[in-house]
């Protein structure tokens, strides 16, 4: 068990796992969208449950999967974007890559980041 948790903690299979979940969690809204038990309402919401879980269980540097997976959730669902908990600052293509491209820069000319106090100690 120990030497299964250091595997694990080398990243060995850290991705398979990540992977393997939302594996099951697509096919598991797929037999609910096949059965026909759900409500239409409850379909839309499950096609956009597969988005936002794509959108989840994506890469962190798969940018464009992460924003397609979420147009896709949108499609789906457009009020969802009135959520608070959506990842509305997402929906912008390229804005990871771009984002820290600018905070490299602002670093680089010494601007202090968000949250941090401008004034020095006493």
């Amino acid at each position: 068990m120990k030497r299964f948790w250091l595997w694990i903690a080398m990243g060995g299979g850290a991705v398979r796992k990540i992977d393997r979940i939302e594996q099951d969690w697509m096919r598991t809204i797929a037999d609910l969208l096949q059965s026909g038990a759900l409500t239409r309402r409850q379909r839309r919401f499950a096609r956009m449950g597969r988005g936002l879980a794509r959108y989840r269980y994506a890469r962190e540097g798969d940018w464009m999967g992460r924003t397609r997976a979420l147009y896709s959730a949108i499609w789906h669902n457009p009020a969802a974007v009135a959520h608070p908990s959506f990842p509305r600052r997402e929906l912008l293509p390229g804005r990871d890559p771009v984002w820290k491209v600018l905070s490299g820069i602002k670093r680089a000319m010494g601007i202090a980041p968000r949250g941090v106090s401008r004034t020095k100690p006493s």
